[in-house]
């Protein structure tokens, strides 16, 4: 993923499972200055819920207030915004994982942005597979997410840019920026989110 403004740089990524002591799997993934969060709880089996074969996953986004300081005052985080990442965030990771193991189990995976230097989404989505993997459930496969950035110029940005930062996505320079997730080995695409420009 590429540095602020340096296309052709790319942005330190750091990633740790096990942060979390409170919870069955926890994972914590930078890419540059974005940091997130995650934590995974469960399985927990409602007696009062209906009979279900197959298990279920409920994902929690928070965005910290101060995620975002070049934005923070004048576009604080929303819950529209928390809503649709978690809604983004359990359409990437729901086909990877054999919930048909757990029938009338639900698990909880709740994640924060901490920082958000652009990839928020992404980082969410890489963050959450290496939660629920530390956390033992099992899974088809791993899914592992970017943004792709294609240049309107390509002489003064290369066509594909991974991770784009948003002061990168939001210039004159691109075309569209697509988030994607995919479960390698199966080579299925877990997901596929919207093109601007």
């Amino acid at each position: 993923m590429p540095a602020a403004g340096q296309p052709l740089v790319v942005r330190p990524i750091n990633a740790q499972t096990g942060a979390i002591r409170s919870g069955v799997g926890s994972a914590v993934f930078e890419v540059g200055s974005t940091r997130v969060v995650c934590a995974v709880y469960g399985p927990q089996v409602d007696a009062r819920q209906e009979f279900s074969e197959r298990g279920r996953l409920a994902c929690e986004v928070k965005v910290a207030a101060f995620a975002r300081p070049a934005r923070s005052a004048s576009a604080p985080p929303t819950g529209a915004e928390e809503s649709a990442f978690a809604a983004e965030l359990h359409t990437a990771l729901s086909p990877s994982l054999r919930l048909d193991a757990y029938p009338k189990s639900s698990w909880q995976l709740c994640a924060f942005v901490v920082e958000d230097d652009g990839s928020a989404l992404p980082a969410l989505i890489n963050c959450a597979s290496l939660a629920l993997a530390d956390a033992g459930i099992q899974m088809f496969d791993m899914v592992a997410a970017c943004s792709v950035v294609r240049a309107a110029r390509p002489s003064s940005v290369p066509l594909a840019v991974l991770g784009a930062p948003p002061r990168l996505a939001r210039s004159r320079a691109h075309a569209a920026l697509v988030h994607t997730a995919r479960a390698g080995l199966l080579s299925r695409r877990a997901g596929r989110w919207h093109a601007d420009g």
